[in-house]
């Protein structure tokens, strides 16, 4: 059966039909466009190696992409930034190190990836007037030529137990999946109540971690674990749901409000001042009080 233009139409359709379990499309336009775009290239690098005719490539190529407001997909909704009354009574509801992982999330405006991947070796604590300069490497930025994140004396004294604790070994992450079971597994035989008669754990009970396991804990924690954590935080709150994204949002709302549209576009760290403007202008509307203890 031969893929053709109608075929790449076909497909378009049914994926601008989808739906999702809470009744609404599941792909917005933007997304079926990417995904379009995508299915040509495939067919595009196979007439490169001989493997597909090059008539099939051209006919793809008149396919036309869906128009706004013609269509029954959804246009992309952008995400707002989160309310700070909302993030912190979600704070509570944490574990240390996610809400550690969240606070400097917010005071430095860096993305997720940033955030979750950060090392001891990145950072040049050599700098002037006591700020520290968080450079990640190059898999970790969005764009090879992104700003240096500047860390100030908040998120100093929120990352420095863990820059201790990584001192010996610069290439390790400084928040790890592995050191937060390490630690809770320290927590739980601390907080143990059945001894036998010298004090001691009995000698079956002592150490029952499996030789080897199936699951065992990162190096770093996943876009996905970061979000989970967020969102039962969230649920046991009582608050409405907000993701990571919109912690970089919120960040660019207090950096405006607090030095301009320049000290938004330098902690952004946007080579340009029009995507800083227009990104986050929804941003500006969010409500800062005083009684809030995140700045």
């Amino acid at each position: 059966m031969k893929f053709t233009a109608l075929s790449l139409e076909f497909l378009q359709g049914k994926l601008s039909e989808h739906k999702a379990r809470n009744k609404a499309g599941r792909y917005s336009r933007p997304i079926i466009r990417k995904y379009i775009n995508i299915i040509r290239n495939v067919f595009k690098r196979g007439v490169k190696y001989h493997g597909v005719p090059v008539e099939i490539h051209y006919a793809l190529l008149s396919h036309e992409h869906l128009k706004k407001g013609k269509t029954l997909a959804h246009e992309y909704r952008k995400s707002k930034a989160a309310p700070l009354e909302d993030v912190e009574k979600t704070l509570k509801c944490m574990a240390p190190i996610y809400e550690a992982m969240v606070r400097v999330h917010i005071l430095i405006g860096g993305r997720s990836k940033e955030i979750r991947m950060m090392r001891y070796c990145d950072f040049d604590f050599n700098a002037e007037e006591g700020v520290w300069v968080y450079d990640p490497p190059e898999h970790v930025k969005k764009v090879d030529d992104a700003i240096p994140k500047a860390i100030g004396p908040r998120a100093q004294a929120i990352l420095t137990p863990y820059l201790l604790e990584k001192m010996a070994t610069p290439e390790a992450y400084l928040f790890s999946p592995k050191d937060s079971v390490r630690l809770k597994n320290i927590e739980k035989r601390c907080n143990r109540k059945t001894f036998n008669k010298e004090g001691r754990v009995q000698p079956s009970q002592r150490n029952r971690k499996k030789e080897n396991p199936k699951k065992v804990p990162g190096e770093y924690y996943t876009k996905g674990a970061y979000y989970r954590a967020i969102r039962d935080a969230c649920d046991k709150a009582g608050v409405k749901r907000w993701t990571p994204s919109q912690l970089r949002k919120t960040s660019a709302a207090e950096a405006r409000k607090m030095g301009g549209l320049d000290s938004a576009q330098a902690r952004m760290g946007h080579k340009q001042s029009k995507t800083t403007e227009g990104y986050y202008r929804a941003s500006l509307t969010v409500r800062w009080d005083s009684e809030i203890c995140f700045f």
